[in-house]
């Protein structure tokens, strides 16, 4: 269920920033292909299917130890379809694929929020693992094996995403974190974040997912894979604040790698405070636009339930979105205030 009950939504001044974004319009009409309220993209994994089949049905769930704290969203990306001639459009077979994201909160454990929005067939998971990221595609020691259900393989259906069992593993805020996905199998047209400004790294042949050295990731990549969010049982963190928006909340043209986009520098100043504080979740996506969908550009209103109203944890949404509808003629000022409103 999605409610603003509770929820303080802030509009950033989009509309005064016409013209900053440079994406390329997007494709197709209204609603097409697009994954937002109502979509099966939070539904349940593929038989047997683990007792958590949504990050916000998990955000509801009793972490470890006692007290009054609750999940929240340490880091999210908002599903894209991968499009022609992007690595690994053609679909991966027998590869391990490594993202590397940041953490926004620490805490005592975490679940990892894996995808499949965007596939048109079922996505074979054979391990996953997570650690601390090192240099390049190295990873600290201390990997720990990450299982749904109880079982380290999963299977993800088409349009679909699958939330791992709480794993037990103390994480720091304002660090980066390595993800690693084995895929034995084929599956067609990956689901991306296509502008991470960060390096994936890809795999030679195999399932190199427990390996700390970066010898077996000899490619890299500029968008993420398969990985749409980590939660965390936080330490200090008493709440989510969701960053939703286009290119300027994504950190499109920020530098690469060292986690410099705006909801990245607000987790920063989150978290110097003295004590409570909140989880900063990054949903924007370049060239997204607030009414028009394609399924590289899924549309705001499309997503914003999913993207932002089930984050867990979610306590404020700030909003920047609508400057490329204006931008590119896609619709005017009165249908853009209209679709806020």
């Amino acid at each position: 269920m999605r409610t603003l009950t509770g929820v303080v939504v802030t509009l950033f001044a989009a509309l005064c920033l016409a013209g900053c974004n440079a994406q390329a319009p997007p494709a197709g009409s209204p609603g097409a292909g697009s994954p937002g309220a109502g979509s099966p993209r939070a539904g349940s994994p593929a038989s047997p299917p683990p007792p958590i089949s949504s990050a916000h049905q998990a955000a509801h769930t009793t972490g470890p130890g006692n007290g009054r704290r609750q999940w929240v969203t340490s880091w999210a990306a908002s599903p894209q379809a991968a499009h022609a001639g992007a690595l690994g459009a053609g679909a991966f077979r027998d590869r391990t694929v490594r993202d590397i994201v940041f953490l926004s909160a620490g805490g005592d454990a975490l679940r990892l929020v894996l995808t499949n929005a965007y596939g048109t067939t079922p996505l074979r998971v054979g391990e996953v693992t997570v650690g601390l990221a090192g240099a390049g595609a190295a990873v600290m020691p201390g990997i720990h094996l990450v299982r749904f259900a109880g079982r380290a393989a999963v299977q993800i259906p088409a349009g679909e995403q699958a939330v791992s069992d709480p794993v037990p593993m103390r994480v720091p805020a304002l660090r980066d974190l390595a993800v690693s996905i084995y895929l034995p199998a084929r599956a067609a047209r990956p689901t991306i974040h296509l502008d991470a400004q960060q390096h994936t790294w890809m795999s030679v042949a195999g399932d190199h997912a427990a390996a700390t050295s970066a010898a077996a990731f000899p490619w890299a990549s500029r968008s993420w894979f398969y990985l749409e969010g980590v939660i965390v049982f936080p330490a200090r963190a008493s709440g989510t604040v969701v960053a939703f928006g286009d290119s300027i909340t994504d950190g499109l043209r920020s530098t690469f790698d060292a986690n410099a986009r705006w909801p990245n520098d607000l987790a920063r100043r989150l978290s110097a405070r003295l004590g409570r504080t909140l989880s900063v979740a990054d949903e924007g996506i370049s060239g997204d636009h607030l009414l028009a969908t394609s399924p590289q550009y899924p549309g705001a209103l499309d997503r914003f339930g999913a993207d932002a109203l089930d984050q867990p944890g979610v306590r404020d949404i700030i909003v920047e979105i609508g400057i490329n509808d204006i931008r590119t003629g896609a619709a005017t000022a009165q249908q853009v205030i209209a679709g806020y409103e």
